[in-house]
């Protein structure tokens, strides 16, 4: 879009405007001020694949900060406002409220460098509705609970992709309910409620970790129980609408390092599990992996994306107990086996299936 364009436009095409990338502000910036407040929606997307991206990407923070600023603060009628995959920095964050008082939407999915700080200033946003954290790995739960707590007019706070909300019914009889802000319920009696601490989109298939809220009170797991939460986590693939396959490792809290390549004899059908081995061509080792296919059902109304009150108040006591130093920081736990098995995976990428049995009739996450 061409700056001497942009002042001949409709009026209605200025109420939303997608960016490709940041050196197309200028564009914008050349539009009159008079103009300028009928914006009332941006949408700036950037992925590694895009030359521009790349280029931005070689930008320091600051500078991208700085620019953004700028942009923004000729706009202050703004009222949804998207900056996906950005480097930006708490610096930027400072000043977004009073630049954009009337912001009702903002999407931040995937800017990696947001961290607690950051979020939580945005309670000073009279106006935010929905806030989009998905892929933000440097934000953890307690800032949910902050932003639940001081935003009365928050509807959604999202830190998963939205075909993730919804209820899971597992092939051992239980139903896994997962809320947008990343918290879930099991319904059993151990390891059933908390939230999903980290989550990662690996392009074919999403990889979590899980912190459970009530682990470390439970007898029959004790320190083992203790010691794995934060670990605990699987591989989560969509295949078709309303099915997701699960796969988990038998013999370690943390999922296989990538998704194994199933073959018809390993796949399980909608409602069933099975249990494959696979051998790493590079080391030789085994792997013993739970497969699950599970089908899905969607939350009833939008009102149910928000955890519960019980759920929300549950996780949000152990979130203060962590704060206090009266448990240990699950969440930087979860941080650094996600880093670890990064570093550590079998990059092969071509185990193979060597054996499997029959339906599984009982499994856990």
């Amino acid at each position: 879009m061409q700056a001497r364009l942009l002042p001949d436009l409709p009026d209605s095409l200025l109420a939303e405007i997608a960016l490709r990338d940041m050196a197309c502000w200028p564009h914008l910036a050349a539009t009159s001020r008079a103009m300028h407040s009928l914006v009332l929606s941006i949408r700036l997307s950037l992925t590694a694949t895009d030359g521009d991206a790349l280029r931005l990407g070689a930008l320091p923070p600051p500078t991208i900060d700085l620019i953004a600023t700028r942009r923004l603060g000729a706009l202050p009628n703004l009222l949804s406002l998207t900056l996906r995959s950005l480097p930006l920095t708490p610096a930027f964050f400072h000043g977004v409220p009073q630049l954009c008082p009337r912001l009702a939407s903002l999407d931040l999915r995937g800017c990696t460098r947001l961290t607690d700080r950051c979020v939580r200033g945005l309670a000073r946003l009279p106006r935010l509705e929905a806030l989009d954290l998905t892929f933000c790995t440097g934000v953890s739960y307690a800032s949910v609970v902050f932003l639940r707590r001081q935003c009365a007019t928050l509807r959604e706070i999202r830190r998963q992709p939205e075909w993730f909300d919804g209820q899971y019914e597992t092939p051992w009889g239980e139903v896994h309910t997962y809320y947008a802000d990343g918290s879930f319920d099991f319904g059993r009696s151990i390891e059933s409620r908390g939230w999903i601490a980290q989550m990662v989109d690996h392009g074919t298939h999403l990889e979590n970790r899980l912190v459970y809220v009530d682990v470390a009170d439970s007898s029959e797991l004790g320190e083992r129980g203790s010691a794995y939460n934060g670990r605990i986590g699987v591989l989560l693939r969509q295949d078709d609408e309303g099915h997701v396959l699960v796969v988990q490792d038998s013999l370690q809290p943390e999922p296989p390092a990538y998704f194994p390549t199933l073959g018809v004899e390993a796949t399980p059908e909608v409602g069933h599990s099975k249990r494959i081995q696979q051998r790493s061509p590079r080391t030789s080792t085994f792997s013993r992996l739970l497969v699950s296919c599970m089908r899905t059902l969607p939350l009833d109304d939008h009102a149910s994306r928000l955890a519960p009150a019980s759920l929300f108040e549950a996780l949000a006591a152990f979130c203060e107990r962590m704060s206090a130093a009266e448990l240990p920081d699950f969440e930087q736990k979860a941080r650094d086996s996600m880093s670890r098995r990064r570093r550590t995976c079998d990059f092969t990428q071509d185990w193979l299936c060597y054996s499997s049995d029959s339906d599984s009739s009982d499994g856990s996450e």
